[in-house]
């Protein structure tokens, strides 16, 4: 992607150099803001002209590939309208380069190159006039985001708006309580979308290319903005713009909602090193000028929509949760989405909890996937927005009784007592957040012998008897049934891979994954092209798209409410939102345009809940099967802008169903997907049959008494939460009728196809029969790939804003699909139950409102404390982070010195000692005899400031072993990487060798009196360990064990112990062992590790710092605690690094010579203190060498590198 950005980026940089230089860049990303992006800019040139006159000023208008209607806008302005001292670039961005971030990065590039001072605008905003005055987007704005600049010198403006408190939930009740708390800054809108940044800031926002790879590139951005200005020590300050009017998004709400949320957990996980070391005082940014009075409109949300949301997404992430929450969270939030709405409050309290642990997960479970995280964490929000929509409604209500008249001012300032409130919750939990987590409780019990879990799809837990006896005795095992289904899906996933996708047998799950992708694209582009062309963001488009549809898959007739119904429905419940949304004074206005079924299926997206529950009440007391009528189903296209709710594309709402509508919109910006006529054709083919399906059920209930009852009742109930519960095993029904009508519809299409002789269409046709074959599969491949096959699933996955593949969590279709064969099957054996009887049993749960309940209870006599183990079951518990390291300076503490011939060059890895209140640093150091390593001294009293250092070396090559006699220039040589032990009266030090040809361990020591004194003559070589055989990485213990010496090296590429009657070399060659090995994958130590520094005592073990290298060859640090007695029991090793490049001198940036980048490696660690067994509140001291060329030293609190679980285990074993 970053080649594809340099590419895209040399023509607009070419013309930013024909400009040479600028005062004032005017940033305008867009999307397709062709209607709004014209009053932008105009405002942007009206702003520069009034206030900055003489400046030189540059309008920059980045925007998404498609959007080339607002280019044109932008294009088309006369030249004449543009001041001559005002520069325009405008172009699109391409590809996977097409998010807002990119647009930004974009911008901020040219303006650095311009050397300009940037402000940047959204292109959705607008203005509005009102008393005389406009409201609004205004010129002035221009003025306000540079002047803190241009004036007094801030790096970064913020933008502050005059808001309703029901606008910008996410802003206030998730991220302002976020950033103070973790970054101790109160910023009063981080993310607006307006901003101003000094030209002398926009190089830090540029050093790294890697982090625009990361959701900065899109909705993160302004996270990105906000938490790198804070870490940067920025001159920040925040100006009052008034009121903000843009078109609205509030469809796109979950959408955001995402974005920002990954955004801001990449940024809080990237930035550890800085925000740990934080004390929690929170301070403010300042406030620029004055505060506009302009009072926002009003804004409503509904709570019970909102806990409706909640209630659903609990629901459907339940197991997830179990993954990631502590079990008495994970209860509070099932019981919350089972109380009643007036009474739902999810407090602020819970929320910062839960959000502290959803960021643990996203920063160090590996186990889940980032983007399942960031959605489990979306139906929690809405539930705490619902909650403080709910307190500040009832609010109202009490004072339009007592405080009629002053109301707003108080209702205004009890949500911003609320909204403080939320960021003193956040900084309550913090510590306990740094601290890592709470102790989990441990896990529970195994299942009684007579359930069992079998999981299809990970993390779905189908729960049934082990056994079952038939009625002629025999027992039918569920394992049995399990292991025969899987082999069915094994068996046609094979057969799909090979003959359908032509893949060879050994291809790699990756490519698999590509493949299915493709096929999937070129399905889509098969749809788009050949049955349903027309474009989705339009309502004409839309509705050409739908009619396609419907003559593909035309519907069978329903059964639902004839129109005089549904017209008595509305004349006595007129639906005022819906009047007034589409610009009608009165219901007869209305109906001239629209049937009395078509008011009531759109109302059902426009009124509050209350009318939708009035509506039910009502027919449920009234209506009898007279009321309905055979009816064929009939689409309703509406624009999204209207109805923002639908652009989510959900299941149709009960009022759809009982008039036999499908309501449908165009799709906002930004949405759909890599998918979308699949995700559209999906979408109302199964809306279709699940309608016809309801009409069956309901004419079954006209047959039976307490009609009106048991069909509001299949509305209301119809929801579930268990795999197996009713209402999945439904919704798999109608997946299971949607593909056989979808093969017949393959059918027609390549006997149309034929006889017109139209080859590509007969493919297509062929490609929608594969697909249909594989519809309900996923599979788990032996390297844990999850590969899922459904149409469905790609589709949905990728509307909803999921990148590349789709994650378990992120589909219902194979999950319902294998509940469901699992459960026929195993009833089938038992003899207990066929299909029919499994319908019928359906069919009887949703007369009586009881859809959620589970099968397993009903067909297979399933014990109901089974459920409630698996609803308390904690995750396996995974190493614990350790805490990091801190840099005690700013720089290096040790540099090379030009004068001094053999470490003129480099100086780094580095032993370190304590002797009498002094700590003796040995260091390797490289000069100008090329590659030769010579190893000096340094003395430090306080471990940080260098008191003295020797001006020759205090070990030099004089050994074959060490290169002494080796004449090849071009070979690295010489005495490399010391390690030094106190044993006794002397010190050993354990160093490379290197010969030239062959890096090995040796061993000198000296008398503590000879080396205090300086008498270099006193060393001893001990000679090579292992003797010619290549090795690294050896430390030392200071304490036998059981009579032995302990060495701990780096056999490539594990760290090796070897256990040793004395030190004498050389040392035995057998009763080695392997101790510990690299980790699997792209981790930070998963390619080669060795060990570090010489071991400290520690109350808890030996600690040691090693350090580990990646794919990347990216050097960093780690910790190991081994146990007291035993070395070779390995009690912890970090998950994290604690130390890694982040500086130029250890990236290897910056002016001078590096020797090799992205280093840190150690070879001495010592206590801060004189002591030599060390508690939790004392510290400890590590060099570490940087980018081979110079020496830093960090520290840590030995309580916070071994987390406090860690400590806490290992005291209760001893």
């Amino acid at each position: 992607m970053e080649k594809e950005y340099q590419h895209l980026m040399q023509e607009p940089l070419k013309k930013a150099r024909a400009i040479k230089k600028a005062d004032i860049v005017i940033g305008i990303p867009f999307y397709n803001e062709s209607e709004t992006i014209g009053d932008v800019f105009k405002t942007a040139r009206e702003g520069l002209e009034t206030f900055y006159p003489e400046k030189k000023g540059v309008i920059i208008c980045v925007g998404a590939q498609v959007g080339g209607k607002a280019l044109d806008v932008i294009n088309n302005i006369s030249s004449k309208e543009i001041s001559y001292n005002i520069e325009i670039i405008s172009f699109l961005l391409k590809g996977k380069i097409s998010g807002r971030g990119w647009a930004i990065r974009a911008i901020m590039e040219i303006s650095n190159l311009l050397q300009a001072d940037l402000a940047v605008f959204s292109a959705d905003l607008t203005s509005f006039k009102e008393e005389g005055r406009i409201k609004g987007l205004s010129h002035e704005w221009v003025r306000l985001l540079l002047e803190p600049v241009k004036k007094d010198g801030f790096d970064f403006v913020f933008s502050r708006y005059n808001r309703h408190y029901f606008d910008s939930g996410i802003t206030r009740l998730f991220v302002i309580p976020l950033i103070s708390a973790i970054y101790g800054k109160r910023i009063a809108e981080p993310i607006s979308g307006e901003f101003g940044i000094s030209h002398r800031a926009l190089f830090r926002y540029l050093q790294d290319p890697e982090v625009w790879l990361s959701e900065t590139g899109y909705y993160g951005i302004d996270t990105f903005l906000a938490t790198s200005a804070i870490i940067n020590n920025f001159r920040m300050c925040e100006v009052n713009l008034g009121i903000k009017s843009h078109q609205a998004s509030s469809g796109k709400i979950k959408l955001i909602f995402r974005g920002i949320a990954k955004g801001i957990f990449e940024r809080i996980l990237e930035d550890s090193d800085f925000w740990r070391e934080k004390s929690g005082v929170l301070s403010y940014v300042d406030s620029y000028g004055f505060k506009k009075e302009d009072a926002p409109p009003s804004i409503d949300l509904s709570y019970k929509e909102l806990v409706n949301e909640y209630r659903m997404g609990v629901n459907r992430f339940v197991y997830l949760y179990g993954d990631i929450l502590p079990a008495n969270i994970c209860n509070d939030l099932l019981q919350l989405a089972d109380c009643p709405r007036e009474e739902f409050e999810l407090s602020g309290r819970l929320w910062a909890k839960i959000v502290y642990q959803f960021l643990l997960s996203f920063s160090f479970g590996k186990e889940l996937k980032r983007e399942d995280i960031i959605n489990g964490l979306l139906p929690i929000f809405l539930g705490r927005l619902g909650s403080f929509v709910r307190v500040l409604k009832q609010l109202q209500r009490k004072l339009e009784i007592t405080a009629h008249n002053h109301s707003t001012p108080i209702i205004f300032n009890e949500a911003e007592s609320l909204f403080s409130n939320e960021i003193e919750l956040f900084l309550l939990e913090r510590e306990d957040f740094i601290r890592d987590w709470n102790k989990k409780e441990k896990p529970l019990k195994p299942y009684l012998s007579k359930i069992g879990s079998w999981e299809f799809i990970p993390h779905v837990p189908l729960i049934v008897p082990q056994e079952i006896a038939t009625k002629t005795g025999n027992l039918v095992r569920a394992q049995d049934i399990y292991k025969s289904l899987l082999d069915r899906y094994r068996t046609e996933f094979q057969q799909f891979i090979s003959q359908r996708l032509r893949l060879k047998k050994d291809i790699s799950s990756l490519t698999i994954l590509k493949t299915v992708k493709d096929f999937m694209s070129n399905t889509e582009r098969g749809f788009d092209k050949f049955l349903f062309p027309g474009n989705l963001y339009t309502v004409e488009g839309t509705e050409k798209v739908v009619s396609s549809i419907f003559r593909y898959f035309p519907p069978k007739k329903g059964f639902s409410l004839k129109e005089e119904v549904a017209y008595r429905m509305i004349r006595k419940n007129p639906p005022s939102n819906l009047i007034t949304r589409l610009g009608f004074f009165d219901l007869p206005q209305l109906l001239r345009d629209y049937t009395p079924c078509d008011v009531l299926a759109l109302a059902s997206w426009s009124e509050e809940r209350e009318y939708i529950e009035g509506i039910w009440d009502e027919l449920r007391k009234t209506a009898i099967p007279s009321d309905f009528e055979s009816s064929y189903i009939v689409p309703i296209v509406v624009s999204y802008s209207s109805f923002p709710a639908l652009a989510e594309m959900k299941d149709q709402s009960a009022l759809n169903r009982l008039t036999g509508r499908i309501v449908i919109s165009n799709l906002p910006k930004a949405k759909g997907g890599e998918f979308p006529k699949i995700r559209y054709f999906t979408t109302i083919a199964k809306n279709i049959i699940e309608a016809e399906r309801f009409g069956k059920i309901w004419e079954e209930f006209s047959k039976e008494s307490d009609f009106g009852n048991r069909v509001i009742n299949s509305l209301q109930g119809h929801w579930g939460r268990t795999p197996l519960s009713a209402h999945n095993i439904f919704e798999n029904g109608n997946q299971r009728a949607l593909v056989q009508r979808i093969i017949h519809m393959a059918e027609r299409i390549k006997n149309e196809a034929s006889e017109a002789g139209d080859i590509e269409k007969i493919n297509l046709a062929s490609r929608i029969e594969d697909l249909s074959s594989v519809y309900h599969l996923a599979l788990t491949l032996p390297d844990n790939t999850f590969i899922p096959l459904s149409a469905w699933t790609w589709a949905s996955y990728s509307f909803k804003g999921g990148r590349e593949f789709p994650t378990p969590f992120s589909l219902h279709v194979e999950r319902n699909w294998t509940s469901a064969d699992f459960l026929l099957e195993y009833s089938k054996a038992c003899g207990l139950a066929d299909k029919p009887a499994v319908e019928r049993k359906i069919i009887e749960l949703m007369g009586e409102g009881r859809e959620s309940e589970d099968l397993a209870h009903h067909l297979l006599g399933l014990e109901k404390e089974a459920e409630r183990v698996l609803s308390d079951k904690l995750p396996i518990l995974k190493e614990i982070p350790a805490g990091s390291l801190t840099r005690l300076t700013k720089g290096p503490i040790i540099e090379p010195i030009q004068d001094h011939w053999w470490e003129s060059k480099f100086v780094f890895n580095c032993a370190s000692v304590r002797i009498r209140d002094k700590i003796f640093i040995l260091y390797r150091a490289v000069g100008h005899e090329p590659n030769v390593s010579y190893i000096g001294l340094a003395m430090s009293k306080d471990g940080v400031t260098i008191d003295e250092r020797l001006d020759h070396p205090i070990f030099s090559p004089e050994e074959d072993y060490e290169g002494a006699n080796f004449r090849d220039p071009a070979s690295t040589k010489g005495c490399e990487d010391p390690r030094a032990a106190l044993i006794g009266d002397r010190l050993y030090m354990l160093y490379t060798a290197n010969s030239g040809s062959v890096s090995q361990i040796a061993m000198a020591s000296i008398g503590i009196d000879d080396f205090i004194s300086y008498n270099w003559n006193a060393w001893v070589r001990h000679g090579p360990t292992f003797p010619n055989f290549p090795n690294k990485d050896a430390i030392l213990f200071s304490e036998k064990f059981s009579g032995k010496f302990v060495v701990f090296h780096r056999i490539y590429p594990d760290i090796w112990l070897s256990y040793l009657d004395n030190l004498d070399p050389p040392w035995p060659s057998q009763g080695q062992k392997i101790i510990i090995t690299p980790r699997a994958g792209m981790v930070w130590d998963g390619v080669y590790i060795g060990a570090g520094a010489q071991p400290i005592k520690t109350s808890w073990g030996w600690l040691i710092i090693y350090h580990g290298v990646d794919y990347l060859r990216i050097y960093r640090l780690g910790l190991i605690l081994v146990d007291l007695n035993d070395p070779g029991e390995v009690l912890y090793r970090s998950p994290n690094a604690i130390l890694e490049p982040e500086r130029d001198y250890e990236i290897g940036k910056g002016k001078g010579i590096y020797w090799v980048p992205q280093v840190v490696f150690t070879c001495g660690a010592v206590a801060a203190s004189n002591k030599y067994t060390l508690d939790a509140d004392d510290s400890i001291l590590v060099y570490y060498g940087a980018a081979d060329t110079v020496i830093g030293v960090a520290g840590a609190r030995i309580g916070d590198l071994i987390p406090p679980e860690v400590r806490e285990r290992i005291e209760a074993s001893m």
